[in-house]
């Protein structure tokens, strides 16, 4: 399951309601052209201070965001593993995979997401 950008968008503004508007986004993606598409079309995030990081390998994106104070992690292992590394305030999309699906019967939602991590739809 894909988190939409009004997820994204509401995490950015929890984040800086919590740090202030100093906060610097680091934005990873396998896709960064369409993250680039996708956030120009929306004239909310052209507010907000963000790098993107681009032509790295996944490594290297998951040791960068292991460093970041904050997370927002969107869906799957990579975002789960930046979160954990990185400890600190992680915002966490709610829905990781569909009702009933193979995913889903694989994911304990008790052990995925720590008690201290902040769901959101």
């Amino acid at each position: 399951m894909v988190a939409p950008l009004e997820y994204v968008f509401k995490a950015m503004d929890i984040m800086r309601i919590i740090y202030g508007p100093d906060i610097i986004f680091i934005i990873c993606s396998d896709d960064i052209p369409w993250v680039k598409k996708a956030v120009s079309d929306q004239g909310h995030i052209a507010s907000y201070s963000y790098v993107f990081m681009e032509n790295n390998p996944q490594n290297v994106d998951l040791a960068v965001l292991s460093l970041c104070n904050q997370t927002i992690a969107t869906t799957g292992t990579f975002s789960w593993w930046a979160a954990w590394l990185a400890g600190g305030t992680t915002i966490f999309y709610k829905h990781q995979a569909r009702q009933g699906s193979e995913y889903r019967q694989m994911v304990n939602y008790d052990d995925f997401f720590y008690p201290h991590w902040i769901l959101l739809e």
